[in-house]
């Protein structure tokens, strides 16, 4: 743009100096980027990375922590750095705050429902089989090879249900990523579960 520039420049004593239209035509083009007043900027790959934290302030950390590093890299000039997308989740971070806690409630719901299930199970083996554990201690069973053999039992309650729920997580995951996210964003989408996941 600067060296067409230097062509039509006005009559009068700019349009005589020559040194300022070999300035436009040579060195002009080079320090056209000094004269730039906006920048855009993205974040490094994987973007979902950073946004991907259900706390709204970790998020912040992130961005605003990278961003403060491209307003050091540019050196002493005054940057106003606007974060619109930031700007965006702050007005769901409560939002987002209130439905990770309900979801935590439900999760704190399910894992009670399921230890009272396996205790009346067990409850209701045992009161059943009275009899046979009278038999089984006169026999000769002894008071340890019978709680043995309660905790046995109630193993096979919980095991068969822990294989099924791995093996249902596999498909459930591939198909929840490939809803959620697209081969672009350069996620890891295999559906296997992480070490969080398993403890």
């Amino acid at each position: 743009m600067l060296p067409l520039l230097s062509q039509y420049l006005p009559n009068g004593d700019l349009n005589n100096n020559m040194q300022f239209k070999t300035y436009l035509r040579t060195g002009g083009a080079k320090h056209v980027y000094d004269l730039s007043d906006f920048m855009m900027m993205t974040l490094p790959k994987p973007r979902v990375n950073y946004y991907s934290s259900s706390n709204y302030f970790e998020i912040q950390k992130g961005v605003t922590g990278y961003a403060n590093e491209v307003i050091e890299a540019l050196g002493f000039f005054p940057v106003k750095m606007d974060l619109d997308v930031l700007r965006s989740m702050e007005i769901f971070s409560q939002a987002i705050l209130f439905l990770g806690l309900i979801f935590d409630i439900i999760i704190l719901l399910f894992v009670i429902l399921s230890i009272l299930l396996i205790y009346s199970l067990l409850m209701i083996s045992v009161e059943t089989k009275t009899f046979e554990f009278g038999v089984m201690r006169m026999v000769g069973i002894s008071k340890g090879g019978l709680v043995n053999m309660i905790l046995i039992q109630s193993v096979m309650f919980v095991f068969p249900s822990l294989i099924f729920g791995f093996i249902m997580t596999f498909p459930s995951l591939s198909g929840i990523y490939k809803a959620l996210f697209s081969p672009d964003m350069g996620l890891d989408t295999t559906p296997v579960p992480s070490a969080f996941a398993v403890q």
